[in-house]
Order: structure tokens, then C-alpha cells, then sequence
């Protein structure tokens, strides 16, 4: 059987073309490695031909000459559009190191090497990146991985372990998926520059079983009906000397006619209301608040103040508020929503604020918090927008904890009388 022949795309080859060779787009890519070393990650196209069952790749630090190529299964690589990726680890710096990749079937025939890459590096910084913190969610729920965007870095999302899972995106800093399954899910994120070096981070998310909502059922016992009696006696005297009398008594019981009632209760989302503006913002008076709303319709207004953090995105933004009753501290968070937000605070009114030095894009996930002091008699602004484009399923939540002390009144002392003493005279 002959080897399967594998051709470059020429498009985007950096050296000549030459047939049955692998196109390989290599980039530095730093991960856990020793300090002395650095990995690399290769790209190559896949073939055309039908029943390739896996690639060799091969390493030396001379042109042609290789050590023994290790054999590069399905959990070791990542394909996407077409583009096999595999992370190549511990190339010693100051050393050259030349890199070739074979394709073989699954009769164990092989292709000849693809085109040769030489990386030679002595020093490399990597760019910062960032897959987001560990989480939990629920099967069915979307989950948000990722971080704020680096200018001139692009992206590269693999799932490295967990039921298989697809991402809205696996080339830019954040992405998103729903799972459909429980489970433990690992994603793995690199980051590289226009040199190619690159740095990765992972993250992982366990997936539960959403919980089964079982709708409330109260119910009302009515009284049974009951039916219509009616019971009439006639007494009739046994005949005498006296007139003869009937007496006739009736015993009526008017029928109540009843039935079960049932009533059933269920969760109703709460859509979005008409804290859309500033004007409009919900006041909460509670120390403690939570709600949910949909942002998807929610608008930004020209008046609405910047925001200092994350991209400074106004996207599908929504107001509350809440006027400290005492000096204390006050915390609010988007914990539990559905897309990316970023939480801003404000003191003033509506048109001329005064930003808090209290804002937030990611806290917990693409979630935001913040938390600050307060004074007594202030009113504080929440302003909750979108890093995207796109509003969602929100989770609005605030609580205040007042560091007033509260005056404990003493005890009132209860005065016990004195018994009284009576003296009686004995006759005598």
C-alpha cells in the first residue's frame, strides 16, 4: 500500500513547495518547562486522502537527521478547520533543533517527511494570557471562559480533557459553551505574538446535573356537599274523645356544593423591566437583594457615565440603587449570569456622577464584583453593562452590613416590697 501523500498548501508555505510534505506553521509556545528549554506548537494541514490514522513527529539537531519520531495519537493533538495542532515540548535553547512531520494509515504506511523547520532561540518573552478561573455551572447552562483581549495577540482554544464540548469561538480571547453532559471539562488557551512566541493557561469547569424543578402544589380542601334531606313526620292521635290533631314537623339542610381546588406555583423569570435608564434605576431598600432579569433588549444611553474597567463597554446596560441608611459597607456582584458583564458604582445623580473607585469586568469567571465603603444618607449607582455586544440572563446582587453600633438600653431594676408584718393579740 503506498504511503498517504500529504501536499502543502502553498498559500501559506514560507519555504518551497514541494509535494507529499506537511505545511507546518510553527510558533514558540512556553508552557510548564525547564528554564533552560521551550516548546513549540505545530500546525499542519491534514491530508486529502482517506484513512490517515495518525502522524510521527520528528526532532534533531541536525538537518535530516532524527531521533526515534514520537507518535502523535488523537489526545495529543487538536484539529480545527482542517489544521492538526500539537504541542512539541522542551527544546533546549541556544541549540538548533529541526522539526519534521510524517502521516501514516492504518496499514502502518508512511509518508515521507514534510517540510523541514528549524528553531534555533536563545531568549523569548512570552505574552501574558489569561483562560479565566475555575467554575461550576450546570448541564444546559452557558459557561463563559476567557479574559480581556491583548492588542496584537491572537488566540488558540483546545479542549484537553472532559466530555466533548463546542465553543462558540477557538480564536479569540474568550469563548463560551454549553455543556450537555456532567462532568470535570478542561480547556487549555494559547496565546502568541507576530514573532510566534506564545504562552498558554488552562481552566477547568465541573459540570453537574441542572436540578429538576418541581412546581409547588397547594391544596385548598373544600367541604364535601353534602345532599338535600328533608325528613317529614306526621303524627297522627289515636282516636279519642278529644279532636283528632296532626302535627307535621320539617327538617331542611340546604346543600353546599363544593370542589377541590388546586394551585400550582411555578418560577417565572423576570424580563426586563424599565431600569433600562438612569432616571429609572431600582431602588432597593433591602440590605439584602437579589434578582434576575433579561438584558438582551436593554439599551445604552448617551448620557450614561464612562466606565473605567474592562473594554469601558455601555452594551444593553441596566441602573439600581441604594441609599446607605448608616455608615457601613456595601457589596454587589453578577454572580450566577449567563454573559459577560462589567459592574460600575457612582455617587451623585443622574447626568452628573462621580465615579466610586469600585469597578469591575472579571471577578469570578467573565462575573463581576465590588465592594466599598459607605457614608450614611449617600445614594449609590449601579451601572451593569455588557463586555459584548450581548446582554443575557442577569443576576443582580447587593447586600449591606452597617458598622454603626447599636446602643444596648441596661436592664430596668425591679424593686421586691418587703413583707408586711401583721401583729395579732392573744385574748387572755
Amino acid at each position: 500500500m503506498n504511503a498517504p501523500e500529504i501536499r502543502v498548501d502553498c498559500s501559506r508555505a514560507a519555504t518551497r513547495c514541494h509535494p507529499r510534505t506537511v505545511l507546518m506553521a510553527l510558533v514558540a509556545i512556553f508552557a510548564a518547562t525547564p528554564c533552560n528549554a521551550y516548546d513549540v506548537l505545530l500546525r499542519w494541514t491534514v491530508p486529502p486522502e482517506p484513512g490517515i490514522a495518525g502522524y510521527r513527529v520528528y526532532r534533531g539537531q541536525a538537518s535530516g537527521t532524527y531521533a526515534s519520531p514520537v507518535d502523535v495519537g488523537g489526545a495529543d493533538s487538536s484539529t480545527l478547520s482542517g489544521v492538526v495542532y500539537y504541542l512539541s515540548q522542551n527544546l533546549p535553547l541556544g541549540t538548533a533543533n529541526y522539526v519534521a512531520v510524517t502521516a501514516y494509515n492504518s496499514g502502518g504506511a508512511e509518508s515521507d517527511y514534510s517540510n523541514e523547520k528549524l528553531f534555533n532561540l536563545l531568549v523569548a518573552t512570552p505574552p501574558s494570557v489569561n483562560a479565566g478561573l475555575d467554575q461550576t455551572a450546570t448541564v444546559g447552562a452557558l459557561v463563559s471562559l476567557g479574559s480581556s483581549p491583548n492588542a496584537g495577540i491572537n488566540y488558540f482554544w483546545d479542549e484537553t480533557t472532559g466530555p466533548a464540548a463546542t465553543l462558540t469561538s477557538a480564536t479569540t480571547s474568550r469563548t463560551q459553551f454549553t455543556p450537555q453532559m456532567p462532568g470535570a471539562y478542561t480547556f487549555a488557551l494559547t496565546a502568541y505574538d507576530a514573532q510566534g512566541i506564545a504562552a498558554r493557561d488552562s481552566v477547568m469547569v465541573i459540570v453537574t446535573a441542572a436540578a429538576t424543578m418541581t412546581p409547588a402544589i397547594t391544596v385548598t380542601p373544600q367541604p364535601t356537599p353534602v345532599p338535600t334531606s328533608s325528613r317529614t313526620a306526621t303524627r297522627t292521635a289515636v282516636p279519642s274523645s278529644t279532636p283528632t290533631r296532626t302535627a307535621t314537623s320539617m327538617r331542611t339542610s340546604t346543600p353546599t356544593r363544593g370542589a377541590t381546588e388546586v394551585r400550582i406555583t411555578t418560577a417565572t423569570p423576570t424580563v426586563q423591566g424599565s431600569n433600562d435608564t438612569c432616571t429609572n434605576a431600582v431602588f432597593i431598600s433591602a440590605a439584602a437583594y437579589s434578582s434576575t432579569i433579561t438584558t438582551n433588549s436593554a439599551t445604552s444611553a448617551a448620557a450614561d457615565p464612562p466606565v473605567g474597567c474592562g473594554n469601558g463597554s455601555r452594551a444593553k446596560s441596566v441602573w439600581y440603587r441604594f441609599t446607605s441608611p448608616s455608615d457601613g459597607t456595601l457589596t454587589a456582584n453578577t454572580f450566577g449570569s449567563n454573559y459577560d458583564t462589567i459592574l460600575a458604582a457612582y455617587t451623585g445623580s443622574c447626568g452628573a456622577f462621580t465615579a466610586v473607585p469600585a469597578c469591575n469586568d472579571d471577578s469570578s469567571g467573565v462575573q463581576s464584583r465590588v465592594s466599598f465603603t459607605t457614608t450614611a444618607g449617600t445614594t449609590y449607582y449601579f451601572l451593569v453593562s455588557a463586555y459584548s455586544a450581548n446582554g443575557g440572563s442577569l443576576v443582580f446582587q447587593l447586600t449591606f452590613q452597617s458598622t454603626q453600633r447599636t446602643a444596648t438600653p441596661s436592664p430596668t431594676r425591679t424593686r421586691t416590697p418587703s413583707p408586711t408584718t401583721t401583729f395579732v393579740s392573744k385574748p387572755g
